[in-house]
C-alpha cells in the first residue's frame, strides 16, 4: 500500500480501490484459520485448500464498475496479479500498463513464502528482488575526482539519467527488429561532458537502477573523470530512450521510458549538497524533467533545497513539450525568485506563458513579458530552423524595467550531422555557463 501511494504521489494523480476480500475472498474466518498452517511454512493458497476453501475466490469486476463511476476509462494498474488486469479489461477498462509492486524490505520467511506463493499462482514478480533484508534505497555512491579549491565553481547537474538506444533507418517503412546496444545519453550527462570540455568541474546527481545500464553510466563517468552522487533503486530500472532516425523522411522518433528509477530524491539531494560542501560560489544546472514528471510541490522542494545552500540555479526548460503540464503560474510557484537563469526554446516558453506567437523570433515585447513574469537575471532563448535552435539570443536584466541583448548568434545547428545534434543544446549551455556565470 505504501509503495502504491508513493507511486501515485510521484505521478500527481491516481486512485486506490479497497475491496473487502479478506482471505482471498474466503472471508475473515478462513484468514484466521489458515494462520497456524502458514506459520508451519505452508503457502497461503495451500493452507486454504487444506482447510476446504478456494485457493483464491476473488474477482475484480466491481473495481471496473467503480472506475466507470468516476469516469475513468483507462488505467496504469499497480499490481503483480494478472487476474486483476484481465477482470478490468473484461469490465471495459483499458489497462494501458501493469506495473509490479514489490515490498522493498523483506524481513521474514513468512513474507518470502507469500511472494513465492503468489509466483506459483501466476503473479508477475521478479525473483531477483526477493532477497531478505534488501533495502529499497542503497546508499549514495559518491565520486569526486577533483582537487577542491575555494575559488573554482562546481556545477551540480540534475536531470534525466539514461541510456540511449539509437537506430538509423532508411525510411518509415523499415521495421525495427531488435534493440540496439545502449550508449550513454541524457541531457545531464551530455551537459557534464560539455562542461568538462569548457574546463568546468561538475557533479552528476540522480538515481539509477540496479542493472547493466547503471554500471555502464557509472563506468562512463569514472572513465571521464566526472564527479557524481548517485542513489540506487532495486525496484525500477535505469532510464532509457529509443531514438530512431529516418533518413528518407528526415524525421526522428523518440520513445522515453518514463517509469524509471530517477526520482530526484530530495533527501539524497540534501546529503549531496552537504557532502560536497556546495555553496554560493557553485552552480546548479537543473534540467526540467522533474517539473514535467512530478507534482509541482515535489519540484518546488528540489529547488528550495538547492537554494538553501546558496547555489546559483540555472533551469533548462526541457522536455520541449513542458507546456502541456506547466503554465506560467505553475512555473512561477515552483521557481519563485530562486532561479537566476532560464534557458529555453522560444516557442516552448511562449506556450508556457500562453502567448500566441506572431513571428519565428522573439520580439522586445515578448522578452519584456518573460522578464516581468519570472524574476530571473539571464534569459537564453533558442529559435529558428528545424530544431528551433539555429539562433541563440542571450539577454540580461538591467533593472525592473529594462534588459539588454548581449548576444544573438547563428549556432550552426542545421549544418550538423544527426549524431552531432544529440547533445548540441548542452554544448551551448556549457559555453554560456562558462562565459557568463563562471568567468563573468
Amino acid at each position: 500500500m505504501q509503495l502504491a501511494q508513493e507511486r501515485i504521489q510521484r505521478r500527481g494523480s491516481g486512485i486506490i480501490i479497497f475491496l473487502p476480500q479478506e482471505g482471498k475472498g474466503n472471508g475473515h474466518l478462513a484468514l484466521v484459520a489458515s494462520a497456524v498452517l502458514k506459520h508451519q511454512g505452508k503457502y497461503q493458497s495451500e493452507a486454504y485448500e487444506e482447510l476446504g476453501f478456494e485457493k483464491d475466490s476473488r474477482n475484480y469486476f466491481v473495481a471496473g464498475k467503480i472506475l466507470k463511476y468516476f469516469g475513468i476509462k483507462s488505467v496504469i494498474l499497480l499490481s503483480n496479479n494478472p487476474g486483476k488486469a484481465n477482470d478490468l479489461i473484461l469490465s471495459g477498462i483499458n489497462v494501458v500498463e501493469t506495473q509490479s509492486l514489490i515490498v522493498p524490505e523483506i524481513k521474514s520467511k513468512i513474507l518470502l513464502n507469500s511472494y513465492q506463493d503468489k509466483l506459483k499462482q501466476g503473479h508477475k514478480i521478479d525473483l531477483e528482488l526477493l532477497k531478505l533484508n534488501k533495502n529499497y534505497l542503497a546508499n549514495l555512491e559518491e565520486y569526486f575526482p577533483y582537487e577542491p579549491t575555494p575559488k573554482n565553481s562546481i556545477v551540480l547537474c540534475i536531470g534525466d539519467l539514461m541510456c540511449d538506444y539509437i537506430l538509423y533507418c532508411d525510411s518509415l517503412d523499415e521495421g525495427i527488429f531488435e534493440k540496439p546496444e545502449p550508449i550513454i545519453g541524457g541531457t545531464v550527462i551530455n551537459g557534464a561532458i560539455a562542461l568538462k570540455n569548457q574546463g568546468i568541474n561538475s557533479i552528476v546527481f540522480g538515481k539509477l537502477g540496479n542493472d547493466a545500464e547503471a554500471k555502464l553510466i557509472v563506468g562512463f563517468l569514472k572513465d571521464h573523470q566526472i564527479g557524481f552522487s548517485l542513489g540506487s533503486s532495486n525496484i525500477l530500472n535505469t532510464g532509457s530512450v529509443l531514438l530512431v532516425y529516418y533518413k528518407k523522411e528526415n524525421k526522428r522518433l523518440m520513445v522515453y521510458d518514463t517509469n524509471n528509477s530517477n526520482d530526484y530524491d530530495v533527501g539524497n539531494l540534501k546529503s549531496t549538497l552537504n557532502s560536497f560542501k556546495l555553496c554560493s560560489k557553485d552552480i546548479a544546472l537543473l534540467i526540467g524533467h522533474p517539473l514535467y514528471n512530478f507534482p509541482s510541490d515535489y519540484s518546488k522542494n528540489i529547488i528550495d533545497a538547492i537554494s538553501k545552500f546558496g547555489l546559483l540555479i540555472v533551469l533548462d526548460v526541457v522536455p520541449h513539450n513542458m507546456y502541456n503540464k506547466v503554465d506560467k503560474d505553475i512555473l512561477n510557484y515552483i521557481i519563485s525568485d530562486k532561479v537566476s537563469v532560464i534557458i529555453s526554446e522560444y516557442l516552448t516558453l511562449m506556450k508556457i506563458l500562453r502567448v500566441d506567437v506572431l513571428s519565428d523570433r522573439p520580439s522586445a515585447l515578448e522578452i519584456d513579458k518573460i522578464f516581468s513574469s519570472f524574476r530571473i537575471s539571464f534569459l537564453v532563448l533558442r529559435f529558428g530552423g528545424e530544431g528551433n535552435i539555429d539562433i541563440q539570443m542571450i539577454v540580461k536584466r538591467i533593472d525592473e524595467d529594462s534588459f539588454m541583448v548581449l548576444e544573438e548568434n547563428c549556432t550552426g545547428y542545421s549544418l550538423l550531422k544527426n549524431e552531432e545534434k544529440r547533445s548540441f543544446g548542452d554544448v551551448l549551455t556549457a559555453k554560456f555557463i562558462n562565459k557568463y556565470l563562471v568567468l563573468g
